[in-house]
């Protein structure tokens, strides 16, 4: 089974149904079994809070967290992950200034896995492999 790192923006589109091919792709995959995604904490507490901050287009926030949540916590494709010693190592060899990307990029790192995300900055760093149109 390959594992996918998501990162806030791309768990925000697959949530929307609204991921472009290649990154929709690595979903169908998981769904069908033949791969795991993996939601750094990181991820998981940016999508909550941006969503309790009225930043997603929902009628109700706290009932649309809830709803994620027990949505991730039922899936046998989704696995949140802390960040273990391996993680931290890796985030110190990450070239990103902004914390929150070196964090899921240090998960992507430390796990070999490809990061599904748009970010550009991320991509423009080109540490891990970058999935996404």
């Amino acid at each position: 089974m390959k594992e996918y790192v998501l990162d806030t923006m791309a768990l925000v589109r697959l949530l929307e149904d609204s991921l472009p091919k290649k990154a929709n792709a690595v979903i169908k995959g998981a769904e069908k079994g033949d791969n795991l995604l993996l939601v750094p904490e990181i991820v998981l507490g940016e999508f909550l809070y941006i969503a309790l901050k009225g930043r997603l287009e929902t009628e109700d926030p706290v009932a649309t967290t809830e709803e994620v949540l027990m949505h991730l916590r039922s899936s046998r494709y989704v696995s949140p992950v802390q960040m273990d010693f391996s993680c931290w190592e890796a985030f110190l060899e990450v070239g990103l200034a902004e914390l929150h990307d070196r964090m899921i990029c240090s998960v992507a790192s430390a796990r070999n896995a490809p990061l599904v995300t748009d970010d550009k900055e991320i991509t423009a760093w080109g540490g891990v492999e970058i999935i996404w149109n």
